[in-house]
């Protein structure tokens, strides 16, 4: 058995803080500099040379990996209320211990 788990603790950014939304709104609003903001087309032309937003990419990822027939398990977005089942933990260690 394969198993592909995504948004494992350290595996992809955690969400931003407030503080680097602010900064990430700063770098973006300096990049506009020069943007006719009067015009429609002008302000999309900007929006499409902004990079992609990563979770958004990973997302995508997995929707294609998922039409593929991969087996996914996501770890991703979430804040768990209540501690791990631990049928889940044991088949995690299992299966992290299987070479294949």
């Amino acid at each position: 058995m394969k198993l592909t788990i995504w948004g494992a603790r350290g595996s992809i950014p955690t969400p931003m803080t407030t503080e680097e939304l602010r900064e990430r709104l700063r770098e973006t609003v300096k990049s506009s500099r020069g943007v006719n903001l009067d015009d429609p087309a002008a302000i999309e032309r900007h929006i499409e040379r902004l990079p992609p937003y990563v979770f958004a990419e990973v997302n995508a990822l997995k929707m294609k990996l998922r039409r593929q027939g991969a087996d996914i398990i996501d770890l991703g977005m979430g804040n768990p209320d209540q501690p791990t089942p631990g049928h889940i933990i044991d088949k995690l260690n299992e299966v992290s211990r299987d070479p294949k």
